[in-house]
């Protein structure tokens, strides 16, 4: 059972003055006994409450009179039966006192309840406005579902306005959130209202994308790409490891999608920057942490990288003796696979390295100059195909010249070279068919009488 915050009035002539409580039974066979207590900040006195008296369940309306200005007043009801435990207390309803010529209970008016869905692109929030002029409602209840997992076992109760639940959204599946609202219907009687409301996929930037640049005097800077729900960009830096995402959340923002960083930390030769970087949408959520690093490999940042230790060339070679019809040499032709190992002095990035092959007797100089990307770390050997040459003169030397390029542009001081003469391995190629075969006999055919013989 519940009880109205007002009563209706009908107009007559005489007035009384007091407080008209409406009363709706749940079962009519059972007595009502009403509690009344004093306003206390806005909240019942429950300390000077007191019992008004018992009243019977087929009774719709009480009137407690009250002079006019001594309110609130607040007012709550059970149901008690001889022989039987009494039922909960409704819930406080609060009513000022009023001139009255009469009043009976008006019609019953359930709850109303709006939703406000809302969501940030990672997090669904659904909050309900619930009107109850009658006081009906007894409580509100939340469950979710986060994407692909299982909805929560048990319902959870919010207690207070806003009647409000959270749910965490997945990039890949939706989610929901489900509430149930209960409350005394006309008859006095306990019913629930259920309802589920859906949330789309989460929006939170994607990881950004991160490279980092590094100056001549070791300040270390990030540029960095968001997607198009990146509205701002946060970066930390260290010399030790990565920095947390709590760290990287406490740094200031760079409004943008495609940001440049300040300098995020300095090295000296050999020291390696680790980077954490997030990305933010228009209301604050972050992405994944991307993590990048970077080493100083030079002795000074700005000098041009070593040379290489030393680099060995080597050569896959098979000469092709070709023979026409009769056997007889017809041409030799030389098929040269050149494999080239390098090996650094020192631990490096990825870097790359230019290098020419020539065989004897040409110019160096005109050899033409390629650029490869190796991985070159000391103690290693980096191994490539430097040249594959076809119809190639199979009694010749090769050579090789290989130098370092840095990330600035800077080559190492000198270019080291190695040679290399194949070994042949020769192998005959031969005519398809047959050979000609020898001729048995030789015949000579006269078709004239007349034979001259010369000597």
């Amino acid at each position: 059972m519940t009880l109205p915050s007002n009563i209706k009035r009908r107009d007559r002539t005489a007035l009384r003055t007091g407080c008209a409580v409406a009363l709706w039974p749940s079962d009519t066979s059972c007595d009502y006994e009403l509690e009344r207590a004093p306003d206390s900040a806005g909240s019942p006195d429950t300390g000077s409450s007191v019992t008004l008296g018992v009243v019977p369940g087929t009774s719709e309306t009480y009137f407690d009179p009250r002079p006019t200005g001594s309110g609130p007043w607040w007012y709550r009801v059970r149901s008690t039966a001889p022989g039987h435990t009494a039922s909960g207390w409704t819930d406080w309803v609060s009513i000022e006192p009023q001139d009255v010529a009469g009043y009976y209970r008006p019609d019953p008016i359930l709850p109303s309840v709006q939703e406000r869905p809302t969501d940030d692109g990672a997090t669904g929030t659904l909050t309900l406005e619930v009107v109850d002029p009658q006081n009906r409602l007894s409580k509100v209840e939340f469950k979710k579902k986060s994407g692909s997992a299982s909805e929560e076992a048990s319902w959870s109760e919010d207690a207070s306005e806003p009647y409000s639940y959270d749910v965490d959204l997945s990039e890949k599946h939706p989610s929901h959130i489900r509430y149930r609202v209960t409350y005394y219907d006309d008859k006095g009687n306990e019913a629930t209202r259920e309802r589920t409301v859906s949330f789309g996929l989460a929006t939170k930037p994607a990881k950004p994308s991160v490279s980092l640049a590094l100056a001549a005097n070791g300040d270390v800077t990030a540029h960095v790409e968001g997607d198009v729900d990146t509205a701002e960009v946060k970066a930390a830096g260290s010399t030790s490891s990565y920095p947390s995402q709590a760290t990287v959340d406490a740094e200031s923002p760079i409004a943008g999608n495609s940001v440049d960083t300040g300098v995020l930390v300095n090295l000296d030769s050999g020291d390696t920057a680790y980077v954490s970087v997030r990305a933010y949408n228009a209301s604050g959520v972050g992405s994944e942490l991307a993590k990048v690093k970077l080493t100083a490999i030079s002795e000074e940042l700005n000098d041009p990288p070593d040379d290489v230790s030393a680099v060995t060339l080597s050569a896959d070679a098979e000469v092709l003796d070709v023979r026409d019809r009769n056997y007889t040499l017809d041409a030799q032709l030389a098929s040269i696979t050149l494999t080239a190992t390098l090996t650094y002095p020192k631990d490096s990035l990825f870097k790359a390295f230019e290098y020419r092959i020539w065989q004897q007797g040409e110019d160096e100089e005109d050899a033409a100059v390629q650029t490869a990307i190796g991985k070159l770390v000391s103690g290693n050997d980096y191994t490539f195909v430097a040249h594959h040459a076809r119809r190639a003169d199979p009694e010749t030397t090769w050579y090789i010249e290989v130098r370092v390029l840095n990330t600035d542009g800077q080559f190492s001081a000198n270019w080291v070279q190695d040679s290399v003469t194949p070994s042949l391995v020769r192998r005959d190629v031969l005519p398809s068919g047959p050979p000609p075969s020898a001729p048995g006999s030789v015949s000579l055919t006269v078709s004239r009488s007349r034979i001259e013989v010369f000597s």
